[in-house]
């Protein structure tokens, strides 16, 4: 998988959420389904990130769902706990100790898949491509648009107990 160069905190969890989502969730728990035009994949990973989406890029139903009202006080609360525990120190040591090969890097070959992207992104922020493998499958993104009510609140809820 390659991935383009993320430089923001929001695009970086809604990168790390989507790769968690297709490698940690088994395909046969949630319907999963080709994504259409409609709601696009950017749209879907800031929702099930708990991030704000655009008031017309998703029905109000889904905007208003209590679900998500709980994954967005979720992961505020869990990225809130990770910047000063773990990503803070991380970026100190890597600062001092892959300060030449961190500003050099244009390709980043990381060989833990997905859901470590965090990691990868920590260590090397300026990396112009991401290339991680693994040996899960990579999954389909959920169409949000197809899935009912009680569809999407269980994958929201299935999101939050994988991490």
């Amino acid at each position: 998988m390659i991935l383009p160069n993320r430089t923001s905190y929001f695009s970086t969890r809604a990168m790390l959420t989507i790769l968690i989502f297709s490698v940690g969730i088994g395909q046969g728990s949630v319907r999963a389904e080709p994504q259409t035009d409609v709601i696009s994949t950017d749209t879907v990973a800031r929702y099930i990130s708990g991030m704000p989406v655009e008031e017309a890029s998703l029905p109000a139903a889904l905007r208003n769902l209590p679900e998500f009202r709980a994954q967005r006080q979720f992961f505020e609360k869990r990225w809130a706990e990770l910047e000063p525990e773990r990503l803070g120190p991380m970026r100190s040591w890597a600062a001092s100790e892959l300060s030449g090969p961190r500003e050099a890097a244009d390709t980043l070959f990381y060989p833990f898949g997905g859901p470590d992207f965090l990691h990868a992104f920590t260590f090397f922020p300026k990396a112009n491509r991401y290339i991680h493998f693994g040996l899960e499958p990579a999954g389909l993104m959920p169409d949000l648009e197809r899935m009912n009510k009680q569809e999407t609140a269980d994958m929201l809820t299935l999101i939050r107990k994988s991490l």
